[in-house]
């Protein structure tokens, strides 16, 4: 097993001295991921008996409170840690703590917090994009994408994903009015036009057309599907008279023919 040879690793570390706390900090982890909450305590007690603020210990502590349900005592322990709001991982920590809670405000915070420190890592801002989103703050959301795209005008995928964002929220105008946009900007071009053809596509399965008129096909349903240039792409079939000539034909009644184009 990995994580018991893990601690058999910590335990010599641990008995060497040369750096004994944080080998008693690694082996309270260990434990703690053993599920030895009472061994991982007692470790991470005696890691901070030699460092008082040794933060891989006090995180261990945290993260018994944690388990054990105590939001606010986990909290209190993350609190004593120096130096907390540039620690990353603790942050990211801080924010499944605040999740238990419900305390959206510090989510938000922290979220932000994180995009500032980190502007040109997107994924504490996509993270911020589904937070806005799951409390239903789209307007924010939408500034996030913009952000974004502003940001990085080669990121086509973020670029993409605000078109797809505004389709979903306000329908395909907004989405091919961004997509001109976008195009305009110079960026990704042939990308953008590709996306803009797709959005303009509709597929009518088992429709029957009834007549064209100006502007739209009606269908056999009543249904109107409207077009601005109409290209008439229909199957092949080979026309009555053919049949009714005498002449050879295939079995799909277009006229055989030699290869020198000479009916048979």
């Amino acid at each position: 097993n990995a994580l018991d040879d893990a601690l058999k690793a910590a335990d010599a570390a641990v008995e060497q001295g040369g750096q004994r706390a944080r080998a008693l900090a690694l082996r309270a982890a260990i434990l703690l991921k053993l599920n030895d909450a009472k061994g991982a305590v007692e470790a991470a007690n005696a890691a901070l008996g030699i460092e008082s603020e040794l933060p891989d210990a006090l995180i261990v502590l945290a993260a018994e409170r944690l388990a054990a349900q105590d939001n606010e005592g986990a909290l209190e322990v993350l609190g004593r840690i120096k130096s907390s709001s540039t620690n990353l991982g603790l942050q990211l920590f801080k924010i499944r703590i605040y999740e238990n809670m419900e305390d959206f405000d510090q989510i938000e915070g922290i979220l932000k917090k994180l995009v500032e420190l980190y502007p040109t890592q997107l994924v504490f801002r996509r993270q911020l994009v589904r937070f806005y989103i799951g409390r239903k703050r789209f307007d924010e959301a939408e500034a996030e994408l913009r952000a974004m795209v502003v940001g990085d005008p080669q990121d086509q995928q973020t670029g993409l994903a605000l078109v797809s964002y505004l389709r979903e929220l306000k329908g395909n105008p907004a989405a091919r009015a961004e997509l001109l946009h976008l195009i305009k900007q110079g960026q990704n071009v042939v990308t953008y036009q590709l996306a803009l053809a797709d959005l303009d596509i509709g597929v009518h399965l088992d429709a029957r057309v009834d007549r064209v008129e100006g502007d739209a096909l009606v269908l056999a349903n009543v249904e109107r599907a409207i077009y601005d240039d109409l290209f008439w792409c229909t199957g092949a079939a080979a026309a009555p008279w053919v049949a009714d000539s005498g002449l050879q034909t295939d079995d799909r009644g277009f006229l055989a023919i030699s290869d020198t184009l000479q009916s048979l």
